[in-house]
């Protein structure tokens, strides 16, 4: 023992340091635990009571009850709910949220201009305050329907198409004469113009069978919904996208969406890593969840970037942490 003690005390400092918690960046302090409810002063943490969570946001729970409430229409997906905050009504409240992505293999029509011409995004965001519900025993939803409906200022959306999300393996087209389904409601179908900066210009054949060999697809070729002024858009799973943009980073398996100046962005945690640094523990990776992009050998790892993928034109920025 007296000669592993060295290495022993190296190998816990290395720790340590290598997951951000070395002696230089860590501070304690005291917290005494008070269990004398008379004395527990609510109205000077009313910010916190008032919100205090009463929605689940597993999949047993409101991952059901999103879907059954506010998917709307059958090709349309509700993947997952996530918690955030937002300013409503002036203070600052927890709040569960979701998107719509597209569902391709429900829309209605069973065709290649259907799937890759019509039916191209999803449609809008779905949010209820964590702390609240209706007398019906439903979440209290402050942004809901299609088209979106939002009772709080901050989450009005100016642009609530869905182009870019969670599991969307397909390719659409947008600007040929086949008209893009915006949404559809009681008044009928809406329609709409893709506008955002994505999308390769199908301008001439060779494009076109390149991305028909690309496909193993021959419609881009033979179709003639396709002009001079249309746009193909792949790589729209907003994981794929942001592995292709930068594959030395390993990015975290549950994607969030939050609602900013009226647009809904994807925000991607993404690791650096190494397995090499100097008298590091192996981490424990066996409680990740399946997807993870930690689940490999490593005894370094930092929380260095942000990802941030836009909904509608699928802009990828990165943010050093």
């Amino acid at each position: 023992p007296e000669r592993e003690r060295p290495y022993i005390v190296r190998n816990i400092a290395a720790t340590r340091d290598a997951m951000g918690m070395g002696e230089a960046t860590l501070t304690s302090d005291a917290f005494e635990l008070n269990t004398d409810k008379d004395k527990i002063d609510l109205v000077a943490n009313e910010a916190s009571v008032r919100n205090i969570r009463i929605w689940d946001p597993s999949a047993e729970v409101l991952g059901r009850t999103f879907p059954q409430l506010q998917r709307v229409r059958d090709y349309y997906r509700i993947n997952d709910v996530d918690i955030d905050r937002y300013p409503l009504n002036g203070q600052t409240t927890q709040v569960v949220l979701s998107v719509r992505d597209l569902n391709t293999a429900n829309v209605p029509r069973d065709s290649w201009a259907a799937e890759h011409l019509q039916y191209t995004h999803g449609y809008g965001a779905i949010v209820a305050p964590a702390n609240a519900k209706e007398d019906s025993g439903e979440p209290s939803f402050v942004l809901r329907d299609v088209p979106a409906v939002s009772d709080a200022p901050e989450l009005e959306l100016d642009e609530p198409a869905i182009y870019f999300g969670e599991n969307l393996s397909s390719y659409i087209m947008t600007g040929t004469k086949q008209r893009e389904i915006d949404f559809q409601n009681d008044e009928g179908t809406q329609y709409a113009a893709y506008d955002g900066k994505d999308g390769v210009a199908l301008d001439n054949i060779v494009k076109r069978a390149a991305f028909a060999l690309r496909f193993a697809d021959y419609n881009p070729v033979i179709s003639n919904q396709i002009d001079g002024d249309s746009k193909i858009h792949y790589v729209r799973d907003i994981r794929d996208r942001v592995e292709l943009l930068a594959p030395f980073l390993h990015y975290d398996a549950d994607p969030y969406p939050v609602i900013v100046d009226g647009r809904v962005q994807w925000v991607l945690d993404a690791y650096t890593t190494t397995n090499m640094y100097p008298y590091g523990q192996t981490a424990d990776i066996s409680q990740l969840t399946d997807g993870s992009g930690l689940d490999h050998r490593f005894n370094y790892v930092r929380n260095s970037v942000k990802a941030v993928v836009d909904a509608y034109d699928g802009t990828v920025d990165f943010y050093v942490m």
